[in-house]
């Protein structure tokens, strides 16, 4: 608590964080699936400030003065943000007893909302290739425009995006790498997290701070049959419905995920953080009945409303001195 309310913000230790900030800049923007990650959420929200990422310009980051930080800090770091999470054997009086010492109301102040809305509901859609002569093989992402872990359909693309990527009994796995071989990795996830309804920063972005992202990468022969493979099975999704024994394989594994990530004390409270954060803390609570509740005909519609072959930006990254597109 004292260190939230009173840091120091030394000059030699602001520059020790500076210069290892940009080492895991340069070190992360250096990793194919980052560089296609960032480039994806740059067109998939174009129209909003999501399309920055948190450290994307080396200039910037090392001309940040002491005094700039310092009114930074007491602009957003104030005691109306605070969010305070506890796992364990907490004694939760004690705990209210100390905050209210180090944060009395008297000190509460609002904080301007940031507005966090895209200009448009229409999710941006095409290609980007982007030639790289440091990687022999096409490292491709694929990226759709969701929903915010607050919204219903939060559930059934977590189900979906279990069945179309994240096990080994997943389409893209069986069709890729199960039974051709067609790829080293190949996986799916759902992001919620780049932005929040109620962050940090208590950003209102009801309508849409969410994505689906389809990474893998292979042989640059294979990039016709893999590309086939991955708009088939979503393909497969909004014309089909998913079979029932599929259906509980993929929610028994969402669920299993879900408390396999709070066996770790840290993952736990940053999981209530994120539902906290986003007004849904309740709704974490009951994770396992909201996600049993899904069925076959909620998978194919958020498949028909979000991931259409069609739809969302394809980005690949190729060997090569070809023209970027």
């Amino acid at each position: 608590c004292d260190v939230i309310r009173n840091p120091v913000f030394l000059e030699e230790k602001i520059n020790n964080q500076r210069n290892v900030t940009v080492q895991e800049h340069r070190k992360r923007s250096s990793e194919p699936e980052t560089i296609l990650m960032d480039r994806i959420y740059r067109t998939l929200y174009c129209d909003t400030p999501l399309e920055r990422a948190v450290v994307d310009d080396e200039k910037i980051l090392r001309e940040i003065k002491r005094a700039e930080l310092i009114a930074r800090y007491h602009a957003w770091y104030v005691p109306s943000q605070l969010i305070v999470i506890g796992v364990g054997p907490i004694d939760i009086e004690k705990v209210k007893d100390i905050i209210t010492e180090y944060f009395p109301d008297a000190e509460k102040k609002t904080v301007s909302p940031t507005a966090i809305l895209p200009t448009t509901t229409e999710s941006p859609s095409g290609k980007i290739i982007i030639p790289s002569t440091g990687s022999k093989q096409v490292h491709m992402m694929a990226g759709f425009r969701t929903v915010s872990r607050s919204h219903p359909d939060f559930y059934p693309l977590r189900v979906f995006s279990m069945i179309v990527g994240e096990s080994n009994n997943s389409r893209f796995f069986r069709k890729t790498r199960g039974v051709e071989g067609l790829v080293y990795k190949i996986t799916s996830h759902y992001d919620t997290v780049r932005s929040s309804q109620q962050s940090v920063l208590r950003a209102d972005c009801t309508l849409y701070h969410g994505a689906i992202r389809i990474y893998s990468y292979f042989e640059p022969g294979n990039i016709r049959k893999v590309e086939n493979i991955i708009k088939g099975a979503l393909q497969d999704l909004t014309e089909n419905l998913v079979s029932l024994e599929e259906l509980e394989r993929s929610k028994r594994g969402v669920v299993g995920k879900h408390f396999q990530a709070m066996q770790g004390t840290h993952q736990h409270m940053r999981m209530l953080f994120a539902a906290e954060a986003n007004n849904s803390i309740e709704d974490f609570f009951m994770f396992e009945e909201k996600i049993q509740a899904i069925n076959a005909e909620d998978v194919q519609r958020v498949a028909r409303a979000y991931c259409k072959p069609n739809q969302g930006v394809w980005a690949m990254l190729k060997p090569g001195n070809g023209n970027q597109k």
